[in-house]
């Protein structure tokens, strides 16, 4: 199947993969072209893609890896920042490929479990990706129907219990990181499996089980005696265990009055056998009916064609279709791939490491309706046996039938076979909302651009300024979430301030007068946030009230919420309206220790230093290592390092470490703010660096006296470093020196310099 440029939701996820960096969900039922989309955007989009897989057979048949098997995780339930992933080598080739990688398409997405979503996220963020956004600030595209099969976890192990303990159910959409990222969902709707419309509704209402009496009879119409299914050839069984189907393969099999051949597989490098397609010992007889497992090059047949063996020697295998024609079978080759990091081209390339050559033949008078999923038969036979036991089973089932009159049950379909997880219900009211689509479709965009140069401040502004949109329109919900992607993306949040007073007059309305369309812990949170902002900075009065709203709402989210190290960090804020510093020190202690951000730091460092006369340099130093596009933590950081005294010294003569050195902190900044503006920079041997990379390299290459980071009792002889209005002077300059995007007319041409400049960074 070809992708259809005509269907307008194809080319709206297809505008989500090329011009946004967006995480999104791209489902739909059974046959409506889940995979063709995904093998175009891989073939066709310029982006650097990585395809994982819940299970390896799954994996080889999409080109990809499986999930394990990439990211090392453990055989086990992962808990929230689990020490047990690993974190790679700085110079490995994982961190490399994750670095250099765009996007992460998952495959299969309805059997990945809410633990192993949280573990990407975790190992993305720490392994090259960016540390304070969600997914390491990757684009990540999951793929799949969560109606049909459900994620597998071990009976009797443990692993259903502790996932439920901590997410409530293992699906996927329940992990933790989607507590601060709005998941955008995109159902394909139109079926290209199935012609039948009135068939198509019928499994429509299978899927989401919203199924009548009426209609289970009309279902059980298809049931048949067990003399009128063996007349039907090129009907292939769906079971649901591997028992009963190999149980039906070897009994058909040695009912045959026919010699047997044996095909041995030729496997070379790695290959293991969890993922081998077929078997490696493939034993056939003349009359076996037989599935092609994989699709033919000439188009006689695709993956999931039934045939029959017509005639066999010990070199060559013919099989006749179902249309009478006969045809010789050639071997075919599968490949295991390993994905490695391409330095000069800049790309994600695959390895093949090793390959399974066998013919791409398995017996298939049955076959399970797991291994089924994915594929389409001209003629199914549905054995429930005593019943299905999964959620989705009796859909993946009945849907791999291209036609009603193609479908025979072996026996009835009660309503207690159909299961839906009601969760997955409610889920599903979230797909295809236009408002919500075109949204991020144009933040995306927006953001899209500072992505690529890892400017984290920037981000995290457009994110705020389209929360306070969100409320001035009535949409809280939507509001709650881009608050929270903006707290974790930024080091310094004095934009939010001035966003909330621009339009105050309109938020209160907006509250006052709409429908509140969002649970009460995220209007806690949103109300936090507003009484909090739109007085920060006036200290000392705390009296006027609307401190101790904001003090009032957050405690009730912390409530709902108590390990929410955002809600921790915003309380500390609003506790520094009160003055009592240690208080304000042990909460934002506490949203350390929960998450460590450089949103943290940065509050911490100055508290220590502004505040508490403490030594505050090491937080400073955390917050612009972290996230140096933030020019408000660099200002900071120079400034209470000029007042310590403390200078700095590298083995080059380096631009940047100069000018910390030796410029007042406004030419410092500028220098830096002209850098971020540039995006990227070109380095003599033609490398190039965004640089906010740059800037880290800068920061992690310092060396100083043995005092940098020693706790110190100095204090300041400049007691007008700083004002008594906490915030929002310097900062706000920072802010919009950036957002403005006016070159500054001093003696340094940022735009004329050569790539040899560039390197003395």
């Amino acid at each position: 199947m070809n992708l259809d440029v005509n269907n307008p939701v194809f080319q709206t996820a297809l505008d989500l993969v090329q011009e946004t960096n967006q995480t999104f969900f791209l489902t739909g039922r059974a046959g409506t072209g889940k995979s063709t989309f995904m093998k175009h955007i891989v073939e066709t989009v310029e982006k650097n893609f990585l395809v994982v897989a819940p299970t390896g057979i799954a994996a080889v048949n999409v080109g990809g890896v499986t999930i394990h098997s990439f990211f090392q995780f453990p055989l086990r339930p992962l808990l929230p920042n689990d020490e047990g992933i690993k974190i790679f080598w700085k110079n490995s080739e994982k961190r490399k490929i994750i670095s250099a990688m765009d996007t992460l398409i998952i495959d299969e997405i309805s059997m990945v479990r809410a633990d192993l979503i949280d573990g990407i996220d975790f190992s993305l963020r720490k392994n090259g990706g960016n540390p304070n956004m969600p997914f390491g600030g990757k684009q990540v595209i999951f793929v799949g129907d969560i109606f049909q099969l459900e994620p597998v976890t071990i009976k009797g192990s443990g692993e259903q219990t502790i996932i439920n303990e901590i997410y409530g159910n293992p699906y996927f959409y329940n992990a933790k990181v989607f507590e601060s990222i709005e998941l955008v969902t995109i159902e394909l709707q139109k079926v290209y499996r199935q012609t039948d419309s009135e068939f198509v509704s019928l499994l429509d209402k299978v899927r989401i089980k919203d199924i009548s009496q009426a209609d289970l009879d009309y279902i059980n119409t298809r049931v048949f005696s067990q003399s009128q299914l063996n007349e039907n050839d090129f009907a292939i069984t769906l079971t649901t265990t591997n028992e009963i189907s190999n149980n039906v393969n070897y009994q058909k099999l040695d009912e045959l009055d026919a010699d047997s051949f044996l095909y041995v597989a030729d496997v070379s490098g790695e290959f293991e056998e969890s993922k081998y397609p077929t078997d490696p010992e493939l034993v056939l007889k003349v009359g076996a009916q037989v599935i092609f497992i994989k699709n033919d090059t000439a188009r006689r047949w695709v993956n999931g064609t039934i045939g029959q063996v017509c005639e066999l020697t010990e070199n060559d295998i013919k099989v006749r279709l179902k249309d009478g024609t006969s045809h010789f079978v050639e071997k075919r080759v599968w490949e295991n791939l390993k994905y490695q990091y391409n330095k000069e081209k800049k790309k994600i390339e695959q390895e093949i490491i090793g390959t399974f050559e066998q013919y791409p033949l398995k017996l298939a008078w049955a076959i399970t309706i797991h291994k089924s999923q994915g594929l389409t038969f001209d003629r199914v036979v549905i054995d429930f046996g005593s019943g299905t036991f999964a959620s989705g089973q009796a859909y993946v089932a009945l849907s791999r039938a291209t036609s009603f009159k193609g479908l025979f049950l072996k026996q009835k379909l009660y309503s207690t076979d159909i299961y839906i997880d009601e969760s997955i219900k409610e889920f599903a009211k979230t797909f295809n909302d236009p408002k919500t689509i075109n949204k991020k479709l144009i933040l995306g965009k927006e953001i899209f651009r500072y992505q690529t140069n890892n400017n984290n401040e920037r981000i995290g502004d457009l994110y705020f300024k389209n929360a306070i949109e969100s409320i001035v329109c009535g949409d809280f919900h939507a509001a709650y979430n881009e608050l929270l992607v903006g707290f974790e993306t930024v080091s310094c949040d004095c934009y939010l301030s001035q966003l909330i007073k621009n339009k105050y007059d309109e938020i209160v309305y907006s509250l006052n007068n709409n429908p509140i369309s969002c649970t009460l812990f995220e209007l806690d949170f949103i109300r936090a946030v507003i009484y909090f902002f739109i007085d920060s900075g006036n200290y000392g009065v705390a009296q006027n009230g609307t401190y101790q709203k904001a003090l009032s709402f957050i405690d009730s989210y912390l409530e709902i919420f108590p390990e929410s190290d955002i809600a921790h960090y915003l309380k500390g804020r609003v506790l520094v309206g009160f003055e009592n510093y240690e208080t304000v020190f042990e909460e934002l202690e506490l949203a350390l220790s929960l998450k460590e951000t450089a949103r943290t730091h940065y509050r911490l460092g100055r508290i220590k230093e502004q505040k508490l006369n403490m030594y505050g340099v090491d937080h400073l130093y955390k917050s612009v290592l972290m996230n140096p596009t933030s020019l408000c933590s660099l200002r900071w950081f120079k400034n209470c390092c000029d007042n310590r005294l403390i200078k700095f010294e590298t083995n080059t003569n380096k631009l940047l470490v100069n000018s910390f050195n030796n410029k007042e902190t406004d030419e410092f900044i500028e220098i830096v703010d002209h850098l971020l503006l540039e995006g990227n920079i070109e380095l003599s041997d033609c490398t190039i660096l965004p640089v906010s990379t740059a800037v880290t390299n800068f920061l992690e290459s310092l060396e100083s006296d043995e005092n940098l980071f020693i706790p110190s009792d100095f204090d300041f002889d400049n007691e007008d470093f700083f004002s008594d209005n906490e915030d929002y002077t310097s900062d706000q300059d920072d802010y919009f020196r950036l957002s403005d995007n006016p070159y500054y007319d001093d003696n340094l041409d940022m735009d004329e310099q050569s790539p040899d400049f560039w390197d003395s960074l």
